[in-house]
């Protein structure tokens, strides 16, 4: 098929089974970064290719017609020099998804953060968006791709229970920071899955690890601990599951204490939008350690209060005087 750059979004309603599509500015821009690579390792037959089959466009092809043109000259180059070939192989490591979905299509990300793969609502097309720099490393390409088409694989598989429309609405700081718990237990459960089927994928157990440490900063270590080996080894993940441990961290102590080896832990859980202990009002900004003498004088008034259990930004303020202006 021949899509150009304005046809690009619309594409999706008229490709076949089975096909992959990319964006022509992707397409572009790997070329570009693949020759230059080739041309400092000394190998400039990839750029005078290029120019054999490009340059001549511009003398045999009227201006409307020659977007068209350079970009089935570009997607003839991408496929010829292979670098079409780590997305369709991953696939054909996913059969499922294979089976399932019409067609993939791919897309220049400007960041990392931009970086993924996600499931059309008619469950019928894949959506991937990944850097153009990617391309120049084959393996460290596969092991981002196998990471992405599982999760696409457990979306299309009815046990995960995938529903992206049962999400609460949340401020948008928290709604930010569920995702993020959400997506972090997500990847613990798929790069276990591939590490035990013998597939290098993106992360080490320890990367997932320490992950998952800086976003429940405030679960007891032994917990965690648990909790995170029961999730690594978790063969059949639901998003029901992972999202009610997003939520509220309480779900994931009570996961690690299904273990026998739980370390049962008596440290209040301080969530976002919870009361102060002090004034009482939500908060979103909890202060984890206050100074010695703010402990003193916020005993003196409250004498059951436990550091323990944190208190908010203001009254830390109030209380702290190296935090008063």
């Amino acid at each position: 098929m021949d899509v150009s750059r304005r046809e690009f979004l619309t594409a999706w309603a008229r490709v076949v089974r089975d096909s992959v599509h990319f964006d022509p500015d992707l397409v572009e821009e790997v070329l570009l970064l693949f020759m230059r690579r080739m041309a400092e390792a000394g190998r400039i037959g990839y750029e005078q290719e290029y120019r054999r089959t490009v340059e001549p466009l511009y003398e045999t092809v009227p201006a409307p017609d020659r977007e068209t043109a350079f970009y089935q000259a570009h997607r003839r180059l991408f496929v010829r020099w292979g670098l079409d070939r780590p997305i369709r192989e991953v696939l054909d490591e996913f059969p499922d998804v294979r089976q399932a979905v019409r067609a993939v299509a791919v897309a220049r990300a400007l960041s990392g953060r931009e970086e993924g793969a996600d499931l059309s609502r008619d469950r019928q097309k894949v959506g991937l968006k990944v850097r153009s720099e990617r391309f120049l490393d084959v393996e460290g390409f596969r092991r981002f791709l196998r990471h992405e088409f599982q999760h696409v694989a457990d979306m299309l598989d009815p046990a995960f229970r995938y529903d992206p429309d049962v999400v609460p609405e949340r401020p948008p700081g928290v709604q930010a920071l569920l995702y993020e718990r959400y997506r972090g237990l997500w990847d613990i459960t798929i790069d276990g899955r591939l590490e035990r089927a013998g597939r290098p994928t993106v992360a080490t157990r320890e990367d997932r690890w320490r992950e998952l440490q800086a976003l429940y900063r405030s679960l007891p270590e032994a917990d965690l601990r648990v909790a995170f080996e029961r999730l690594w080894a978790w063969d059949r993940p639901t998003h029901p599951d992972l999202w009610a441990m997003a939520q509220d961290p309480r779900r994931v102590l009570a996961w690690a204490q299904g273990s026998a080896e739980a370390v049962r832990s008596t440290v209040p859980l301080r969530l976002p939008g919870d009361p102060c202990p002090l004034c009482r009002f939500p908060t979103y900004r909890w202060v984890e350690a206050p100074s010695p003498e703010a402990v003193a004088r916020i005993r003196a008034d409250f004498p059951d209060w436990d550091p323990a259990q944190g208190l908010c930004e203001r009254c830390a303020e109030a209380y702290d005087p190296a935090l008063q202006t």
